[in-house]
């Protein structure tokens, strides 16, 4: 039998699983792909930002599209989706793992 679940609950867990995700997800990147031994509660935080921005992006994209001016969502969605790629790989490449610069 399925019990219904209460609506903040399911939005308190959805939020808590987002940020468990992306403390994870940022760990991983830094670590693996980055092959950064020294994780940073400052790149941390970039990369939280970097996150949140491209959600917020992604869903005004849909908004304006879809809503304000009638295309179809899943075309709206479509084109939200490649612009924010271009976003995310620019926000994370240029600012949360640039390449610190050197001190003279």
């Amino acid at each position: 039998m399925v019990q219904s679940v209460p609506r903040h609950g399911l939005t308190w867990a959805s939020v808590l699983s987002a940020e468990v995700i992306t403390i994870i997800r940022y760990g991983a990147i830094d670590l693996w792909v980055f092959r950064n031994p020294n994780l940073s509660w400052q790149r941390c935080w970039e990369y939280h930002v970097a996150n949140f921005s491209g959600f917020f992006l992604w869903s005004l994209i849909i908004v304006i599209l879809g809503n304000k001016l009638g295309w179809d969502h899943k075309i709206a969605a479509i084109v939200a989706t490649m612009i924010t790629v271009f976003w995310s790989m620019a926000t994370n490449f240029l600012w949360v793992w640039r390449k610190p610069k050197k001190k003279a």
